[in-house]
């Protein structure tokens, strides 16, 4: 008897039912993975990307002209 003649009542074959599964069940943990190494990425990125000091204008808000920027609270 075939693998094909075996079939259960919903009509899959014993086989091809669990190949069908570990491949759902690949396919996830695959894509788990990813989104995971991702988002690792993007958490290392955003520590070690620190930005130096940088010079800047020290003056009053008010006093800069429209469209040039300034940072916010400068740590340097």
């Amino acid at each position: 008897m075939t693998v094909a003649a075996e079939k259960t009542e919903r009509g899959i074959a014993p086989r091809a039912f669990w190949r069908g599964k570990a491949l759902a069940i690949l396919l996830v943990a695959v894509g788990l993975a990813t989104f995971a190494v991702a988002n690792g990425h993007f958490l290392y990125v955003a520590i070690m990307s620190q930005p130096d000091c940088v010079p800047h204008s020290k003056v009053s808000r008010s006093a800069i002209p429209g469209g040039l920027y300034q940072a916010a609270d400068p740590a340097c």
